[in-house]
């Protein structure tokens, strides 16, 4: 094997669920960053964080098992089948929502190509940027030494942090910032991919800090990203650009590292399996909710519980439909 071939280091250690257990929170905080509520606005500053923590958790879990070029190109393939799947699905969607097909201009197509934005899907820049951030390790990993991301990473987060400061001094609140830094596979998926990576490498997967300087850390960055929202308030954010993401994400990343469950429970079950999926069928779900429960206070608490619910079980009913499909396939493969 050529010694570029493998990232950084062998160092392999046991799986720690709790990681799975974050994916799920993490896809909560999605679907009530997302759902309109009484209490959107309020949580905003830290629901903000759900999709950049998913990326240093991708990261973090990435490093479980020994990472070739040949399993980065394995695992971006797969996750690019999800997002043509996702795609050609939400195509659909649009075009019976809007009575006509999406004709997408040359800056949608371009913006697509080069900064993993999906117009008709918004949402589904995650996944788009997903595939760009493990192709580009492959292409480091394959020609270069994977240690240069310890100089690349501090760059590109250095951009993001300069560009919220520009968005706000600017007062750039509309959608190219957004597109060009924060929802790109550059800014914001290499960096925070590779440093829950760095943080998996050198404590070798084990806790960074002890558990109750983790829960003061995220407590502090909780407190720290609502005073920030009080200063500025919406006005002057969008809601994915926020000063304290990062650190929060660490505080996150920092406190889940300091427990460990060893064996599947039911809630890192639901995060291993159904996680991606409540992240792709939520936007799906939420006019369906907004439109049958009734316009009053109740509903509009209940919104984003009600959405997650059934995010959730239709997550399990797609999952386990598709298990049973490979199944009776595998099946008849072996019989023939």
């Amino acid at each position: 094997m050529d010694n570029n071939d493998v990232i950084i280091d062998n160092n392999i250690s046991e799986r720690n669920y709790t990681f799975d257990a974050l994916k799920f929170i993490l896809a909560v905080l999605v679907v009530f960053r997302h759902v309109p509520s009484e209490y959107q606005m309020n949580l905003m500053p830290v629901t903000t964080c759900g999709v950049p923590a998913f990326f240093m958790v991708s990261g973090w879990l990435m490093y479980y098992r020994e990472v070739t070029v040949k399993r980065l190109l394995k695992s971006s393939w797969r996750i690019f089948k999800i997002l043509f799947l996702s795609a050609l699905f939400y195509y659909m969607v649009y075009w019976f929502q809007h009575g006509h097909i999406h004709e997408p201009s040359i800056q949608g197509t371009v913006f697509f190509l080069f900064i993993n934005d999906v117009s008709f899907a918004g949402h589904l820049w995650y996944l788009a940027a997903y595939v760009y951030v493990l192709l580009a390790l492959a292409f480091i990993y394959k020609h270069s030494t994977p240690k240069i991301l310890y100089w690349i990473v501090p760059l590109l987060a250095a951009v993001y942090l300069a560009a919220d400061i520009y968005y706000i001094l600017a007062d750039m609140r509309h959608t190219l910032t957004l597109v060009y830094v924060f929802r790109s596979w550059l800014f914001t998926g290499i960096p925070f991919f590779c440093f829950g990576a760095f943080l998996h490498l050198n404590n070798g997967g084990k806790a960074i800090v002890k558990r109750w300087i983790g829960m003061l850390l995220t407590v502090v960055f909780v407190l720290l990203a609502i005073a920030e929202f009080a200063i500025f308030g919406f006005t002057d954010h969008i809601s994915d650009v926020y000063f304290t993401t990062w650190p929060l994400c660490f505080a996150l990343i920092a406190l889940f590292s300091s427990f460990h469950i060893g064996k599947n429970n039911l809630f890192s079950k639901w995060g291993e399996k159904y996680s991606l999926y409540i992240y792709l069928f939520h936007p799906l779900i939420i006019p369906m909710v907004k439109n049958s429960v009734p316009d009053n206070i109740v509903g509009a608490y209940l919104q984003p519980v009600i959405v997650l619910f059934a995010s959730l079980v239709l997550s399990s009913i797609y999952v386990g439909g598709k298990g049973l499909v490979l199944s009776i396939i595998n099946n008849n493969n072996h019989n023939c």
